[in-house]
């Protein structure tokens, strides 16, 4: 949907199960930037019904690996025996 209209998006049933998995998912244009949307189903305390939604900036360019802070640092052999 590169031609989306901005400020505009749509959700649409996700079919995922899970606890935390979002009912509905999908897009949305904001200031000209792509955002994946995501949508849980809840009740309010007076128990009207609503849809909470989270959005995330869809990375634009070549994708980044994740900072894994697990790997052991680089070791350096300085030693000039050759």
């Amino acid at each position: 949907m590169s031609d989306m209209v901005n400020n505009s998006g749509y959700l649409t049933p996700s079919g995922l199960e899970g606890k935390r998995s979002p009912e509905y998912g999908g897009r949305a244009k904001i200031g000209g930037r792509m955002y994946w949307v995501s949508g849980w189903k809840n009740v309010g305390g007076d128990g009207r019904e609503y849809i909470s939604i989270r959005l995330k900036i869809i990375p634009v360019g070549p994708a980044r690996k994740p900072c894994n802070s697990r790997k052991q640092p680089l070791v350096v052999d300085d030693d000039d025996d050759y």
